[in-house]
């Protein structure tokens, strides 16, 4: 079962990485492989690099937070994160402007829900629906498209 961090365990981390990625003495690469971060407050975190792997980030705010190079593989995704879905978008998109200008429109439209994104005509929309089905997990809360796409993977 995962562990749920305390706010001020979360801080630590944070703080320490925030030394390792200056490079400087004592500080050490965010491990928060499996933890619980389920309603933690990471807005404005600096996780660039950070070990994310199997770690429950469905409840958890994720506005301005930067995941650049996070390793988000089995994580729990909030699937309603539009900053979170914007920066994998972004992660694997990596110099293609049709699929970069997808994930801003993402990250900036905060009123839209999946409805309608699945009803958006974008030439990019197939990879990025295929690019999130490589995130769901078993028993998240990932729309039936994803879910379906993950399944057919």
């Amino acid at each position: 079962m995962p562990e749920r961090l305390t706010p001020e365990q979360i801080a630590e981390v944070l703080a320490k990485h925030l030394v390792w990625l200056r490079e400087e003495e004592g500080g050490s690469r965010a491990d928060l492989r499996r933890a619980d971060l389920y309603r933690a407050n990471l807005s404005g975190a600096n996780l660039s690099g950070a070990n994310l792997y199997g770690a429950d980030l469905s409840g958890a705010y994720l506005y301005r937070a930067n995941l650049r190079g996070a390793d988000l593989s089995g994580a729990k995704l909030n699937w309603f994160s539009h900053a979170l879905l914007s920066h994998i978008l972004l992660q694997h998109a990596e110099d293609d402007i049709e699929k970069r200008s997808l994930a801003g429109l993402i990250s900036v439209s905060t009123d839209w829900c999946w409805e309608k994104f699945l009803s958006v005509d974008h030439s990019m929309r197939e990879w990025a629906l295929d690019t999130l089905a490589q995130y769901a997990v078993d028993g998240d809360d990932a729309p039936e498209e994803i879910k379906k796409r993950s399944k057919e993977a």
